[in-house]
């Protein structure tokens, strides 16, 4: 796994939940205005229903993986030497700011901000069993 690949992980698993929560929400609508106005048999409301506790098992199963991954990422950035170049890195991977904000932020030009994370990327050293969302 490439090294920018990995880091983004945990922003990735991010969006997941948020993209899955919304649609278990927009599930437990429909599902409530069904039972309420009579619009659908018993049946198909218990296989939605039955959809929705594999969804939400599912979204709890992220939450669980992005804790570890979260922090498995976090000492992957601090074994940089650089306290600048570690922070970039938090606030990239971590934190989720884009390169725009972190110059902004930092009243930086952005191309000094890319030319920085470029430099940080090359001192990061993967872990030995690096942690992948395609595992979940």
């Amino acid at each position: 796994m490439k090294t920018e690949a990995y880091l983004e992980q945990y922003h990735s698993l991010g969006k997941r939940i948020n993209r899955l929560s919304r649609e278990e929400i927009t599930m437990r609508r429909y599902v409530t205005r069904l039972k309420n106005k009579n619009l659908a048999s018993q049946d198909i409301i218990e296989k939605i229903e039955q959809r929705l506790e594999n969804l939400q098992s599912y979204i709890d199963k992220l939450y669980r993986f992005a804790a570890p991954l979260k922090q498995q990422i976090t000492e992957t950035i601090q074994s940089v030497e650089s306290r600048e170049y570690q922070d970039l890195l938090l606030d990239i991977y971590i934190n989720c700011h884009t390169f725009d904000q972190i110059a902004s932020m930092r009243y930086l030009n952005l191309d000094t901000v890319e030319r920085c994370h470029q430099a940080a990327i090359a001192m990061i050293l993967l872990p030995e069993k690096p942690l992948n969302i395609r595992e979940i």
